[in-house]
């Protein structure tokens, strides 16, 4: 039944400070806070006794959320969408990518920079895009592999995010498609452009993966190769990455230097890739 606590960690005071979950300074008492009463549900009714209302709070914060996603949608279409209509890829980059004429790509931009640039493929955005809800949120973790999910913070999660704003209903259209030219035998290459890699989208990095025959990660900068190692490893494991360079023959491209493009390109020919797939991130 107590809901008064004094909090000694300077950072979380000045986290605390800007929710209204609590009451700040309570009884004039430095640093001590109160659960606000609009949070707090009785239980069992009548005896007296408070709980918070998790429901209610966890509710607000996604509210928060998805206003927070208006206004970055906002600033994206704004400043940045207009911004690409000036940007030209890199010319080495360009041609690669012109050479191999990608027919599927899925993007994590919410902009239409790809398509801008390139202008080819059909462009699946599994995050929304600019003029639709927008996929803003956390990954799926070791919980929701459980046979029972505690689905309390679900709303937070990206899968959730893609089911409710129908943003992957075409990506999963997509992946239909993939396996059906799998069972064909057609070799799939996998060209990954911008993304970060990160683990927040392992779900669908894992799924492409596996999809792909070759997988060929372009990066610009040869600082960006280590971190992309890093992730991959932190995906997979060690032996999980291994076998991405023996079973999947996973090449790291520098995009800015032709002549390592030349080569690669050399030692595989376009000619024996019928469908390509690129993939992008803001």
């Amino acid at each position: 039944n107590r809901n008064h606590y004094t909090i000694t960690n300077k950072g979380l005071n000045l986290t605390l400070k800007y929710f209204g979950f609590f009451l700040y300074n309570y009884n004039g008492i430095y640093n001590s806070y109160k659960f606000n009463n609009d949070y707090l549900i009785e239980y069992p009714l009548g005896s007296g006794s408070y709980l918070l209302n998790t429901k209610k709070i966890v509710n607000i914060l996604f509210e928060e959320l998805c206003d927070f996603a208006q206004m970055l949608q906002i600033y994206l279409l704004q400043f940045v969408d207009k911004l690409s209509d000036r940007i030209k890829p890199n010319d080495y980059l360009g041609d690669f990518i012109n050479s191999y004429e990608p027919e599927h790509i899925v993007s994590f931009n919410y902009t239409n920079t790809f398509e801008k640039l390139f202008g080819m493929g059909e462009v699946v955005h599994i995050h929304g895009d600019l003029q639709n809800k927008i996929v803003l949120g956390i990954n799926p973790d070791i919980d929701d592999e459980q046979e029972t999910v505690d689905t309390k913070f679900l709303q937070f999660k990206k899968y959730f995010q893609r089911v409710i704003w129908k943003t992957d209903s075409n990506y999963f259209k997509f992946v239909e498609l993939l396996k059906s030219e799998i069972e064909g035998n057609v070799k799939i290459m996998l060209i990954v452009v911008g993304h970060s890699l990160d683990k927040t989208d392992k779900d669908t990095i894992t799924e492409l993966f596996e999809k792909a025959s070759r997988i060929v990660i372009m990066y610009h900068d040869k600082k960006v190769l280590a971190d992309y190692v890093d992730k991959l490893v932190n995906i997979y494991g060690k032996e999980g990455f291994d076998r991405l360079r023996t079973e999947k023959d996973l090449s790291f491209v520098l995009s800015t230097d032709k002549k390592e493009i030349e080569d690669f390109s050399n030692d595989y020919s376009a000619a024996e890739i019928m469908d390509a797939f690129l993939d992008e991130s803001n």
